[in-house]
C-alpha cells in the first residue's frame, strides 16, 4: 500500500477549517452519449440544481512536500493553451488564467499553505468546470472510448491506465506531481486518488476486521453460545440472516465513522454537502447490501466455521463499498458529476490531506467490530444448546440501590430480589443509568439452584440467571475483547427501542434509523441513518421486563419459547423524540427550566432573612445547559447556559408572590399556565415551567422583551452577566447584605454535602453553603452553593466583614472543616456539629471579629 494514498486517505475525514466562497460551477445536466457507467444513483446534494456551494478546508500535515508533488525542477505555466492538438499543456479547449499559473507559484510549494488557497491559486475551479464541459460534449472522431477517470488523466498528460472507479486498479493509489501540464490538473487528479482510496482502504480495514474475528470464533462459540461442533441449518441461518443484516447497515457504520472522525459536521459549509453525500452512500449500501451476501449451496459442507461466514460478510459489504465508487466515479450522469464536484470543490478533499491523524481506520475497524459482535452475540444465545431466553429487568432507583448486595429477605417498596436471583448473578449482570436506576442482563431459565458461597435461591421461587457470556466480568467494553461490547450498550439500544415503540417490546429498528440515544434515555434526531452506532434504538433487541413478578411469570409459561414479559404495553417511564443539537451546543425547541425557592429565616435549609433560589435550565432534548446554584437573589438573577440569551429569575417580596421569568423576548411568571409551581414544604418549594428555545437569530432581543421587566434592567445577548442597568452590571452573585456589622462574638453556620449524592450532589468533591453573622445574629454574608474540593479554601466573596473568612473541606467524610477568618484558624472539632443525614450536615461555629 503506497504511503502517500494512505495518508491522502486517512486524512480525508478530518476537514476542520473555515473556507472562502467558490465561484459558481454549472455541469450538463445529462451524460454525453458514448459514455456508460454502472446504473445512475440519485444522490440529493446541492448541486443538483447546478450551482456549486463551498466547503471548507484546513492546514496541510504532509511531511515536506506541498499538496502538488513536483518532478525535479520542473515548472509549467509558460506555455499557452490554445485548444487541442500540438503541445498545448491540456488536450481539451481551455482557457483562463489557470493555464499560465507556475509549479513553483508560492502558494502552492509551501506545505503549510491551506489546501483552499492552493486550489484557488492555480484556478483548479475554472479548470474543472471546462473538463466537465469536454467530458460532456462531442468527442473527436476515432479517439479510443476512456472511462471517466483515465479520460481526466490523458487530458492533463497523465498514463491513462488509471481507472479510480475501480476499487482494485493499482496505479490509483498512488498521486501525481506537477509537471507536465497546469498544477490544477494535479490537483483534480489527486483529488480523484483520494475518493479512490477512501473505499480502497476501507475495504482493506473491513478485511482486517474480519481476519482478526475469524481467528476468534472458535472461543466465541464457547463463551456465548457452547453448542457443539456441527453445523445444522438453524445455525446457518440465524447467522447468515444476523450477518444480511449487518452488510445493509455496514455503510451507515462506516461513512458515520468518517464524519464523526473528520468533524465534517461542526462546520455549517461543510453540513449540507457532506449530509446529502453520505446519505446517498448509506442508501446506496441499506438497498444494495442484502443482495450482496452470497448463500453457501450446502451447509454441512461449505459453511463448517464461523469464519466461513465472515468471509461472506466481508465479501458482501466491499461489494457494496466498490459499487458506490463505480456509480460515484462513472462521470455519465449529472448526479455522478454533481457528487465529485462536492468533493473536489475548494480543494476539500487535498484538505483533508493537511489534516490526517492516522487514526481514522482504527476507529473504522473499532466500529465494524462492534457492529458485528453486536449481531452475533444475541444469534448465539438464540442458537446455544443451553437453553438461552434473555430479557432485560429494570427496577427503579426507589426500590433498589443500584450495585447494593441482595438477600432472599431484603425488601424495598414491594420487591424483594432475594426471590428472583442470586447476588453472585445481581453483581454480574447489572449496570446503573445515571439517575440511579438498575438494569438487569438475565437469563430467564427454570432451573434449580444450589446453595454456595454467593447465596442460595428459597425453595418455590422463579430464578433469574445470568446468559453465557453476558457478564460484566466478559463484556467488559476492552476495545480488543468482543468489540468492547458492554451490558450498558445493550440494555441503553434495546430500552430505547423499548420505549420508542410505546413501551412495548418486539420494536423493529428500520435500516435507516437516525434516532440516537442520549444519557437519562433522551432520543434524539440525527443527521445519518445509524449516528448513534449500535446504541441506536432497536440495534440491541432484547426483551424489556418493568416487572419481576412479570418476568417470573413468564418464565414458568408452558411453551419456553416466547420472551418473558411478552409485547404488550408496559406501564413506566416513556421518552420523547427530540430535536438535535445545534451549532451552539443546545437543541432548539421548548426548553425547560427547574426553580427551588427557599424561605427566609427556614433555621439549617436557609438561615438568612432573605429568600434563596437555585435554578437549572434544559434544553428541547431535556439536557441539563445551565445553572444557578443555591443562592440569595434579593437581585434579579441572570442564569447562564448555552442559550443565546440569559434568563432572568426574580423573587417576590412575600412567600405567596410569585417568580418571575424572561428570556429574550418572553415574559411569564410561576403562576401562568407554563408553570407547575408546588406548596413549600420544610422550608422550600419546587417548580417547573417551559419556554420557548428556537434557533439564534442574531439579533438583540426586541423591544417588547423589557416592557415587564425591572426598571432599567434589560436582558442582554451572549453576556455573563446579561443584567445591564442604568448604575452598572449586576451580575448573578448574591447582592452584598447591610454595609456595616456589629463586632464581637460573630458566628458561622455551614451546611456541607457529601460527595457523589445524586439528589443533593452529584459531583466527585464535597459542597458547602457558608452563612455569616455578626453580634446581634444579622447576616453579614453568604457562599451560596458551592464546590468545595479537597484542601481548597471556599470564600465568602461578599463578607462585609474586615477580614477574609474561608472553609475548607477535606479528604473523607469524618475530617473536620478547617475555617480562616483573616490570621486566626480553627476546625470544626470544636464546633456544634450535627451527623450526615440525607446526603449532608450542618455546623454552627463562633468566632471574634
Amino acid at each position: 500500500m503506497h504511503f502517500k494514498s494512505l495518508l491522502l486517505l486517512s486524512a480525508l475525514w478530518s476537514l476542520t477549517a473555515e473556507a472562502a466562497p467558490s465561484p459558481a460551477l454549472t455541469t450538463s445536466p445529462t451524460a454525453s452519449t458514448g459514455h456508460s457507467s454502472p446504473s445512475p444513483l440519485s444522490f440529493k446534494t446541492a448541486f443538483n440544481n447546478g450551482t456549486a456551494t463551498s466547503h471548507a478546508t484546513a492546514s496541510p500535515t504532509i511531511t515536506g512536500s506541498p499538496l502538488i508533488l513536483h518532478k525535479g525542477n520542473d515548472t509549467f505555466g509558460n506555455e499557452k493553451a490554445v485548444g487541442p492538438g500540438g503541445n498545448e499543456p491540456v488536450l481539451f479547449s481551455a482557457s483562463g488564467t489557470w493555464l499560465s499559473v507556475h509549479c513553483d507559484n508560492p502558494a502552492l510549494t509551501d506545505a503549510s499553505t491551506p489546501a483552499i488557497t492552493q486550489w484557488a491559486a492555480a484556478g483548479a475551479s475554472d479548470a474543472w468546470k471546462q473538463l466537465l464541459d469536454a467530458w460532456n460534449g462531442p468527442q473527436p472522431s476515432g479517439n479510443v472510448h476512456l472511462a471517466f477517470a483515465p479520460y481526466v488523466y490523458n487530458q492533463f498528460h497523465y498514463q491513462v491506465d488509471a481507472n479510480c472507479a475501480d476499487v482494485q486498479n493499482g496505479v490509483c493509489d498512488s498521486t501525481v506531481q506537477c509537471g507536465p501540464t497546469p498544477p490544477a490538473g494535479s490537483l483534480i487528479i489527486n483529488s480523484l486518488v483520494g475518493i479512490h482510496n477512501i473505499i480502497k482502504e476501507t475495504n482493506a480495514a473491513i478485511a482486517q476486521v474480519s481476519s482478526n474475528m475469524a481467528n476468534t470464533m472458535t472461543d466465541f462459540a464457547a463463551v456465548f453460545a457452547k453448542f457443539p461442533d456441527q453445523k445444522g441449518e438453524m445455525i446457518l441461518k440465524e447467522i447468515l440472516d444476523a450477518l444480511t443484516f449487518v452488510i445493509g447497515i455496514g455503510s451507515a457504520f462506516i461513512w458515520n465513522d468518517f464524519i464523526k472522525t473528520a468533524g465534517l459536521f461542526a462546520n455549517d459549509n461543510y453540513r449540507g454537502v457532506w449530509k446529502d453525500i453520505a446519505n446517498g452512500a448509506i442508501a446506496y449500501g441499506i438497498n444494495s447490501g442484502k443482495d450482496s451476501l452470497s448463500a453457501p449451496t450446502n451447509p454441512y459442507e461449505e459453511s463448517q466455521t464461523l469464519s466461513d461466514i465472515l468471509s461472506r460478510w466481508t465479501a458482501g459489504l466491499e461489494a457494496t463499498q466498490a459499487g458506490w465508487l463505480a456509480t460515484t466515479l462513472a462521470g455519465n450522469t449529472s448526479d455522478s458529476q454533481s457528487n465529485m464536484t462536492a468533493m473536489l470543490e475548494n480543494g476539500g478533499i487535498l484538505a483533508a490531506v493537511q489534516a490526517t491523524n492516522g487514526d481514522q481506520w482504527n476507529d473504522l475497524q473499532q466500529a465494524a467490530s462492534a457492529m458485528l459482535y453486536g449481531k452475533m452475540i444475541p444469534s448465539a444465545w438464540k442458537i446455544s444448546q443451553n437453553k438461552q431466553r434473555p430479557f432485560i429487568l429494570r427496577v427503579d432507583r426507589s426500590q433498589y440501590t443500584c450495585g447494593s448486595p441482595i438477600s432472599y429477605d431484603s425488601t424495598a417498596k414491594g420487591l424483594n430480589l432475594g426471590n428472583y436471583m442470586t447476588n453472585d448473578v445481581a453483581n454480574k449482570t447489572h449496570w446503573c443509568d445515571p439517575d440511579g436506576n438498575t438494569f438487569f442482563l438475565l437469563n430467564a431459565i427454570d432451573t434449580v439452584l444450589d446453595c454456595n458461597d454467593n447465596g442460595c435461591l428459597p425453595m418455590g421461587t422463579m430464578p433469574f440467571g445470568a446468559l453465557d457470556g453476558g457478564t460484566n466480568d466478559v463484556l467488559t467494553g476492552d476495545p480488543t475483547v468482543w468489540g468492547g461490547i458492554t451490558i450498558g450498550d445493550i440494555v441503553q439500544s434495546s430500552y430505547a427501542g423499548f420505549v420508542v415503540n410505546g413501551n412495548k417490546n418486539n420494536y423493529t429498528m428500520p435500516l435507516d434509523s437516525n434516532l440516537i440515544t442520549n444519557p437519562h434515555f433522551n432520543i434524539t434526531k440525527g443527521e445519518l441513518p445509524l449516528q448513534g452506532s449500535i446504541l441506536t434504538p432497536g440495534f440491541f433487541n432484547l426483551t424489556i421486563c418493568l416487572s419481576a413478578e412479570l418476568a417470573g411469570r413468564g418464565i414458568s409459561s408452558s411453551s419456553g419459547s416466547e420472551p418473558p414479559c411478552g409485547n404488550d404495553v408496559q406501564t413506566g417511564p416513556s421518552v420523547v423524540v427530540s430535536p438535535p443539537t445545534n451549532s451552539q451546543g443546545y437543541a432548539p425547541g421548548r426548553c425547560g427550566l427547574h426553580v427551588e425557592q427557599w424561605q427566609r429565616n427556614e433555621g439549617d435549609e436557609n438561615p438568612t432573612p432573605d429568600y434563596q433560589l437555585a435554578v437549572t435550565i434544559k434544553d428541547g432534548a431535556n439536557i441539563v445547559i445551565g445553572s444557578a446554584t443555591k443562592q440569595i437573589a434579593t437581585h434579579p438573577l441572570a442564569v447562564d447556559s448555552k442559550l443565546p440569551f440569559d434568563v432572568i429569575v426574580k423573587e417576590g417580596n412575600a412567600d405567596n408572590d410569585p417568580i418571575q421569568f424572561w428570556y429574550a423576548d418572553q415574559y411569564w411568571d410561576s403562576n401562568s399556565k407554563a408553570c407547575s409551581m408546588g406548596k413549600y414544604d420544610s422550608g422550600n418549594r419546587n417548580g417547573d415551567c417551559s419556554f420557548n428555545c428556537p434557533n439564534p437569530s442574531g439579533s438583540a432581543p426586541p423591544a417588547s422583551a423589557t416592557v415587564a421587566l425591572p426598571t432599567g434592567i434589560i436582558p442582554a445577548a451572549n453576556s455573563q452577566a446579561a443584567l445591564t442597568t442604568a448604575t452598572g452590571t449586576a451580575s448573578s452573585s448574591t447582592a452584598k447584605p447591610t454595609e456595616t456589622h456589629a463586632p464581637g462574638w460573630c458566628g458561622v453556620h455551614v451546611r456541607q454535602y457529601q460527595k457523589n449524592e445524586k439528589g443533593e450532589n452529584p459531583s466527585n468533591d464535597y459542597a458547602v453553603e457558608i452563612t455569616l453573622y455578626d453580634a446581634k445574629k444579622n447576616t453579614v454574608g453568604t457562599s451560596g452553593f458551592q464546590d468545595a474540593p479537597a484542601n481548597k479554601p471556599v470564600p465568602v466573596t461578599n463578607s462585609i466583614l474586615p477580614n477574609p473568612f474561608t472553609v475548607t473541606a477535606q479528604s473523607v467524610d469524618s475530617d473536620p472543616l478547617l475555617f480562616a477568618y483573616g490570621s486566626t484558624t480553627w476546625n470544626s472539632t470544636g464546633c456544634k456539629v450535627g451527623k450526615y443525614d440525607s446526603g449532608h450536615r450542618d455546623m454552627d461555629c463562633g468566632f471574634t471579629c
